[in-house]
């Protein structure tokens, strides 16, 4: 009788330890996980960028505007800011070098920054007044490539080709 009493109270022990043990296995197992990032590193540095679609030469004021909007994406292909500098060139196809014209843009100048953001569409939109002496034909293939430089950071580029009165 002493022996199965014995046996019974190695049984209960090992099972209060069981209940005791059991929840915080759990909440170890079910704990949210925290992300590390690397020191100096920002999770949202953008990696990629896009000339979007939605880019056109608009009126404004019986002025020819070019409005770009660019998007900046960062390593999960999730829109972000750009705190570096933005350089913009406009190019008609088959003119002369006179025709190009060149825009820079400083993003990590907070109200650079915020001028040119789009808080809708969460991209940059960037009103450019090329003021050609003599603007291309209509038809004319008009290419757009954006450059930007961030240190620290990976160059990128990206550009499309538009038409003006599209």
């Amino acid at each position: 009788m002493l022996n199965s009493l014995s046996g019974t109270f190695s049984d209960l022990k090992r099972l209060c330890m069981a209940v005791l043990l059991l929840p915080i296995l759990i909440n170890v197992g079910c704990a949210p996980r925290e992300v590390s990032v690397a020191t100096g590193a920002w999770p949202w540095v953008p990696v990629g960028l896009e000339v979007h679609g939605l880019s056109r030469f608009i009126l404004e004021n019986d002025e020819e505007i070019l409005s770009l909007r660019v998007e900046f994406l960062d390593q999960d292909g999730d829109p972000t800011k750009y705190p570096g500098v933005v350089r913009i060139e406009v190019d008609p196809a088959g003119s002369d070098n006179d025709a190009e014209r060149d825009f820079e843009f400083d993003l990590g100048d907070p109200e650079v920054n915020h001028e040119n953001w789009d808080h809708v569409s969460s991209m940059y939109r960037f009103r450019l007044s090329p003021d050609w002496d003599e603007p291309p034909l209509a038809s004319t293939a008009i290419r757009i490539r954006v450059f930007a430089t961030l240190e620290g950071a990976p160059d990128l580029s990206g550009g499309m080709t538009l038409r003006r009165g599209q």
